[in-house]
């Protein structure tokens, strides 16, 4: 019995157990942060540092002490570890899910529940090495250390496979924890069994593991309680009861992101977004043929069976749980013209062979985490290529229309309309910018035998279509040259979104906070382009006209208290008084005025305040030395004797005079 070599199979079990730690981290992580790469990424870096230290100190004390005694008890103790964490991450992930970001977050998280748990199972390799050199010296240092890392490895490859195709699939993640944590102290338990001296310290260990294997599951929930809750393959699925404008709802969520949602009273769809499946209308006798990419609560798909009685709707959906979700929590019916393919999105796509009337793209329904496969050049010309003649594409995509570098909203409109020459935008809540919203982009077969205005005319008497040119989005308001053609080889998704997340994050606590990236893109776009800056006034005040001189208009309630805006100078103003008109527009809050502005230009400005009357508010001349006041002396925006804007200084202003320009209303 002791000429079996027992150490090889504990360090192919315990490499096993590395990577199904690994694997899970990234599940664990995901509900909190997001499916996203700094997720990823942050996993990957805390195992692999981990294991590098582990491997440092493993050497050291191989040589101080190298005795099987010791080389148990790291395997037991790394058991307790891994469940103690396990633990430890029940309290913490729901606390530091709102009080970091989705970019630091997963590294921060990662370190605390993850690193020292691996930092032991990295110190096994070099134990199990120099006890095997000292047991088999006729075997060449060498050897063993091939040997070693051979079945450590191929441990690791069977755990990642494991943990993929078996255990996350069929096991929730604490029960994989838990099983992880248990395995490897019962390994350390024998250590009783091979070692001489039969040490006492393998059963205590294995006792207070087993204890905690047990206490773990009787810890509660600090979240609410789901009505359903699942770990599917890909991501947590949980359905919830919740308040959407006033009403009880039923709410799908999958990992942190609300997918889909549905009122209790009426089962109608709770998002105003999902009003644009009536663009389906648009299809000249009714779409025969459809494919909707992303199922989520399979609401979309359940509309089109319900509304086109001929029309065969095939729904792509990765996640194998969510039909039947959607069918036992809102309303889908079974029918022989739904038919479901578990499978991605882009290779179903490119595996059909006959073309489809409308494709609708619904996998982008997360600010967190988008799947940058179907955000590229090279997805959207293989969409174009698979519609019938008559056929149109339309996606329901999340972002902000702000202009503020890099920008994925905007990567994503270059890079659609690269694709889609005759393409159009809409904004399911506003067309002006900041706050993430629903995005639906259209996009029509190549050489379409009907242009989009003529089927929108063909369906005006419709509600839903006589309101749609309100929420056009004009793509030429937008230098769109200027943010990056998104490709299969360059697609940075997650950093893009992750930008948008972490502004967003901090507008809900203080709506105050603006970009000053997006001052910067002003000054740049519209600075100078006065026909640009006519479009974008066109946007945000309800009436504006453009002559000679000047341009005007009036942002507000007709009859509420007047303030009047004189924007003369250079770019920078202009570019200061366009952030002062969004943030104002945005907030909804100017209702409560009457914003009275005019854009100078060709030194006019002694005419336009005379005939405006005393200007109570001034903007002018930011790019030179003389400091900008408005009435209340609010300061410089440039330091004397620069040439350029301090964009951070004139963000601060930009709120400060949007604070005062309300506070007239008062």
């Amino acid at each position: 019995m002791r000429k079996w070599n027992y150490l090889l199979p504990l360090v192919f079990l315990t490499g096993a157990a590395v990577l199904v730690i690994e694997v899970v981290a990234v599940r664990i992580l995901s509900p909190y942060f997001g499916n996203t790469i700094f997720n990823f990424s942050s996993v990957l870096t805390t195992i692999l540092l981990a294991l590098s230290v582990g491997y440092y100190y493993g050497g050291l004390h191989a040589d101080r002490e190298p005795s099987e005694k010791y080389f148990f008890k790291l395997i037991g103790f790394s058991g307790i570890l891994v469940l103690i964490f396990h633990a430890l991450g029940l309290f913490l992930l729901p606390v530091l899910a709102y009080a970091l970001t989705t970019v630091e977050g997963p590294l921060v998280t990662a370190l605390i529940l993850f690193f020292v748990p691996n930092l032991l199972l990295g110190m096994l390799s070099p134990y199990a090495i120099k006890l095997q050199a000292d047991k088999y010296p006729q075997r060449g240092i060498g050897r063993i250390s091939g040997t070693t890392f051979f079945w450590s490895t191929c441990g690791s490859i069977s755990g990642s496979l494991g943990a993929g195709f078996i255990f996350i699939p069929y096991f929730g993640v604490n029960q994989i924890m838990l099983g992880t944590g248990v395995l490897l102290v019962l390994l350390g338990a024998c250590g009783y069994f091979f070692v001489p001296q039969r040490p006492a310290s393998a059963l205590v260990i294995t006792a207070l593991g087993l204890l905690l294997a047990m206490l773990i599951p009787l810890i509660p929930s600090f979240e609410a309680d789901a009505l359903y809750m699942r770990d599917g393959v890909y991501e947590r699925i949980s359905v919830w009861k919740e308040v959407i404008d006033d009403k009880s709802s039923l709410v799908l969520r999958q990992d942190k992101t609300m997918s889909g949602a549905v009122f209790t009273d009426s089962d109608e769809p709770a998002f105003p977004v999902l009003r644009f499946y009536h663009l389906a209308e648009l299809i000249p006798g009714g779409p025969k043929r459809v494919l909707v990419i992303g199922g989520g609560a399979f609401l979309v798909p359940k509309m089109l069976v319900q509304e086109f009685p001929n029309a065969i709707v095939d729904v792509v959906e990765i996640e194998p749980k969510l039909q039947d979700v959607a069918e036992r929590y809102f309303g889908l019916p079974k029918s022989d013209r739904l038919r479901v393919h578990i499978s991605d999105g882009r290779r179903f796509l490119h595996d059909v062979t006959e073309p489809y009337d409308l494709i609708f793209g619904d996998a982008y329904h997360s600010l967190y985490s988008i799947p940058a496969h179907f955000t590229t050049q090279e997805f959207f010309s293989l969409v174009q290529s698979k519609l019938s003649p008559d056929g149109f594409f339309f996606g329901n995509f999340i972002g902000s229309i702000s202009r503020s570098r890099p920008s994925l909203t905007m990567s994503e409109m270059r890079t659609f309309k690269e694709s889609f020459k005759d393409s159009y935008f809409f904004a399911a809540e506003s067309s002006r910018f900041y706050d993430p919203q629903n995005l639906i982009f259209v996009g029509l077969a190549a050489n379409s035998r009907l242009s989009f205005e003529e089927r929108m005319r063909s369906a005006a008497a419709t509600p839903f279509f006589r309101d749609l040119p309100t929420l056009s989005v004009d793509p030429a308001r937008f230098a769109l040259d200027r943010y990056a053609l998104l490709t299969d080889d360059y697609a940075p998704v997650d950093y893009m979104t992750s930008r948008v997340a972490r502004l967003h994050a901090r507008r809900l606590s203080d709506s105050t906070v603006l970009d000053s990236g997006e001052l910067l893109e002003l000054e740049n776009q519209l600075g100078n382009d006065w026909g640009r800056l006519t479009r974008e006034l066109h946007v945000l005040l309800n009436d504006a006209q453009e002559d000679d001189s000047a341009l005007n208009g009036w942002l507000g309630a007709a009859d509420g208290p007047r303030v009047t805006c004189i924007v003369e100078g250079d770019s920078g103003s202009r570019a200061v008084a366009l952030l002062i008109l969004q943030t104002l527009a945005t907030r909804h809050a100017s209702a409560k005025i009457r914003l009275d502005v005019r854009f100078l230009r060709d030194g006019k400005a002694s005419e336009a305040t005379q005939s405006l009357g005393r200007p109570i508010l001034n903007i002018q001349a930011l790019k030179h030395s003389a400091p900008v006041f408005s009435v209340t002396s609010l300061g410089a925006v440039v330091e004397p004797g620069r040439d350029k804007i301090d964009y951070e200084k004139a963000t601060v202003l930009v709120v400060s005079l949007v604070k005062w320009i309300l506070s007239q209303a008062l």
